[in-house]
């Protein structure tokens, strides 16, 4: 019987950055969010969804040629902030009891955005046009129940924080996302470096 195992594609974050962020949500007021562990984070690019065992070796090859033609680029962020699915107050004000998450915020990205048609394309992903790309990474998602009932709610402002930072995109993981004691884990499961035509490192 074949493996099902669900892949996302995206950029892994080094032990450093992560340590960075972890320093900065400690300026965060105490609010009702459950943070991801810090291994978890990362830059999700696309998600392939559940994928048969069969078909990996497809996945694997169209990342390498993706990431082989492609030299390293940064990729700039700018700020950790309260992130919406959409806007349910008049006149486009967001309030922070409909936000769903927090995110590291990036900044559009010419060269990501040029990047992630390519990577669609090779791989057969049917799409619409590329607009516009910026990278982002979950930290954590909002406890939208227990944010409603707070007698004081912060403000935007309040929650969010100025974190510039400019992260080389030099290698592209594929991740399986899967559980462990009911917890998301998302595992390497192969790395590509870019600009390079050697071959993806196992994990």
């Amino acid at each position: 019987m074949q493996k099902n195992r669900k892949l996302v594609i995206g950029v892994q974050l080094d032990t450093h950055v992560q340590k960075m962020l972890m320093r900065a949500l400690k300026r965060l007021p105490s609010v009702p969010v459950r943070m991801y562990a810090a291994e978890n984070w990362h830059v999700p690019l696309f998600s392939l969804g559940w994928i048969r065992e069969d078909a990996l070796t497809d996945v694997v090859s169209g990342m390498a040629k993706t990431c082989c033609a492609v030299e390293p680029f940064a990729l700039e962020f700018e700020s950790i902030a309260p992130q919406w699915k959409k806007s349910t107050t008049e006149g486009g004000e967001k309030d922070i009891r409909t936000s769903h998450a927090l995110w590291l915020h990036g900044v559009n990205s010419e060269d990501l955005r040029i990047f992630y048609g390519c990577l669609l394309d090779t791989l057969q992903i049917p799409h619409a046009p590329v607009q516009k790309f910026a990278p982002h990474v979950v930290l954590g998602r909002m406890r939208q129940r227990q944010l409603s009932a707070l007698s004081t709610v912060p403000s935007r402002e309040d929650l969010t924080i100025a974190f510039p930072l400019l992260l080389d995109f030099m290698s592209l993981t594929l991740f399986e996302e899967t559980q462990l004691e009911g917890k998301r884990l998302f595992v390497p499961v192969e790395v590509f470096d870019l600009g390079s035509s050697t071959l993806p490192v196992d994990r």
